[in-house]
């Protein structure tokens, strides 16, 4: 089987002998040769972000564009995802991925634009299926945008400081450090599970960071982030617990600008006495009108 070990993102490599209408691609790799998911640490384990999963579609999505039309702006769309299990992974420990697209049939001759994706992974002893769902190319135009959000303008009424909030995410089990510790200019409604901040899209070693990706993964988990200063109101003080997301009903991303700053508004829409909750995230490049929406993501979470 021909793969490669040095492929810089976290799809990997395309496993050539896997059939055209149903590829494959295969990353075996180790923490220290990507310490930069080493800062997406929860309960003491470094864990696997569901952002990365996400940016690996993207990336899969993107090259089977490339494959069938010779173009491909980098959008995709996504929809039923589910985050099944948690990745837990170890420095020095080797870790295999294997991701697999199949197309949507309508019938025995009618394809979909759309793909039934699968992303697995092997600890060295079994198989567990981490993240499955559907993805196609393009935004699907079933998908609607929650108009309240794309319009609001400004910040929210509290203002919540960085430091201060990232402190009280680690008092309840997540510490994020270096590329996952990002958001800025926070703010969150007071009388609604609304929040709102902004992340830099810079440079790292002379290419963006999203250069590999249509967004890095530690870009979209802040956008993930922000859902739980929603949930709180932005008080740390009612950070009791926090939920992961544990399915995602839709999701759509556009490619990022490089230097960019990015504008997330997040919300919450229903919130369970157990904990689990679902709600919406809508991003825009900062201080362009009439630009287009960059991401739109409908989830759940549940601790």
């Amino acid at each position: 089987m021909e793969i490669s070990r040095t492929s810089p993102t976290l799809l990997g490599s395309r496993v050539f002998e896997s059939a055209a209408n149903e590829p494959v691609w295969r990353k075996v790799f180790t923490l220290n040769e990507v310490p930069w998911l080493a800062g997406h640490e929860v309960n003491g384990d470094i864990i696997f972000p569901a952002a990365g999963y996400i940016a690996m579609v993207g990336e899969a999505i993107q090259q089977l564009s490339e494959t069938e039309d010779g173009s491909s702006d980098g959008t995709f769309s996504m929809r039923n995802v589910r985050i099944a299990s948690a990745l837990v992974l170890k420095m020095d420990k080797i870790t295999e991925i294997i991701t697999s697209f199949k197309r949507i049939m309508v019938d025995s001759s009618e394809t979909t634009p759309w793909f039934q994706f699968t992303i697995s992974s092997f600890d060295g002893t079994r198989w567990a299926r981490n993240c499955f769902g559907e993805a196609r190319a393009s935004q699907d135009s079933s998908f609607a945008f929650p108009r309240h959000m794309v319009a609001q303008t400004g910040s929210f009424p509290r203002k919540v400081d960085e430091k201060t909030w990232y402190t009280g995410l680690r008092h309840v089990g997540f510490n994020y450090t270096g590329d996952f510790e990002g958001m800025q200019n926070i703010s969150a409604a007071t009388t609604m599970n609304e929040a709102k901040a902004t992340v830099e899209i810079v440079h790292t070693h002379g290419k963006p960071k999203c250069s590999r990706y249509v967004l890095h993964p530690a870009v979209i988990d802040q956008f993930l982030q922000l859902i739980a200063v929603a949930s709180s109101r932005g008080l740390c003080r009612d950070l009791k617990s926090i939920s992961v997301p544990t399915f995602i009903e839709e999701l759509l991303l556009h490619p990022c600008p490089a230097d960019h700053t990015l504008e997330i508004m997040a919300n919450v829409t229903k919130k369970s006495e157990r904990g689990s909750i679902a709600g919406n995230v809508v991003v825009k490049s900062a201080g362009y009108l009439g630009e287009p929406v960059t991401t739109r993501i409908g989830l759940k979470g549940s601790k």
